[in-house]
C-alpha cells in the first residue's frame, strides 16, 4: 500500500510504497518529475525478496534523500540508505541493531490527509480545521485485481519458400 508521501513543489515528488504480504518485503519509492502525470519505480534494492519496512523517507532537494528502513524480521537490523540522484540508486550509510535517528527535521504535520472510508467505500479528502478535520473532496475508484500475465505463446516457425526447398536449400536460405 502507499504509506506516506512528499511532493518538493508542484512538479518533485515521491511516495512511499510497501507490497502488502504476510511479512513486509521489498519496499521502494515511486517518484515523478512532472507534477504526477507519470510515476517511476525508485527501489532501494537491486535483488527482490528482501525483507524491509521502509519507515520513513525524506528528500531536502531534488536529488539527495534519505530512507530508513526496518529489517529487525529478518534479523538485519535498521538500515539507514542516502541518494543523491532523486532516488534513481541508493547507498547504505549506516546499520544497527536499534533503531536509528532520521538524520532530518521532524516533518510538520500536514492539514492535509486522504483517508479511506470503508463503508462508503470512498476516499475522502479532508482538511484541518482547528482540532477537527472538513471534508474537502471524496471519491470512489475501483481498482481492478492484478494478475499475473498469461504466458505468450512463441511464434510458429516461418513458412519455408517452396523456390527453396527445389534447390536442395533445407532451411530455406538464399
Amino acid at each position: 500500500g502507499f504509506e506516506s508521501i512528499q511532493f518538493l513543489n508542484d512538479q518533485q515528488g515521491w511516495i512511499a510504497v510497501q507490497p502488502h504480504g504476510q511479512f513486509p518485503h521489498d519496499p521502494y519509492l515511486l517518484g515523478t518529475a512532472n507534477g504526477g502525470q507519470n510515476w517511476e519505480p525508485l527501489r532501494l534494492w537491486s535483488e527482490e525478496g528482501r525483507a524491509g519496512l521502509l519507515q520513513q523517507f525524506h528528500f531536502n532537494s531534488r536529488e539527495h534523500g534519505w530512507s530508513l528502513v526496518d529489517r529487525s524480521a529478518a534479523a538485519a537490523g535498521y538500515e539507514l540508505y542516502e541518494t543523491l540522484n532523486a532516488g534513481a540508486s541508493w547507498m547504505l550509510r549506516e546499520t544497527s541493531s536499534r533503531a536509528i535517528a532520521p538524520k532530518w527535521p521532524a516533518r510538520r504535520p500536514s492539514d492535509w490527509r486522504l483517508r479511506e472510508d470503508g463503508k462508503l467505500k470512498t476516499y475522502e479528502l479532508e482538511r484541518r480545521v482547528g482540532d477537527s478535520w472538513r471534508r474537502m473532496a471524496n471519491f470512489r475508484t475501483e481498482l481492478g485485481v492484478c494478475k499475473n500475465p498469461e504466458p505468450v505463446a512463441p511464434p510458429p516457425p516461418a513458412a519455408v519458400p517452396e523456390e527453396s526447398l527445389k534447390l536442395g536449400n533445407p532451411a530455406g536460405r538464399p
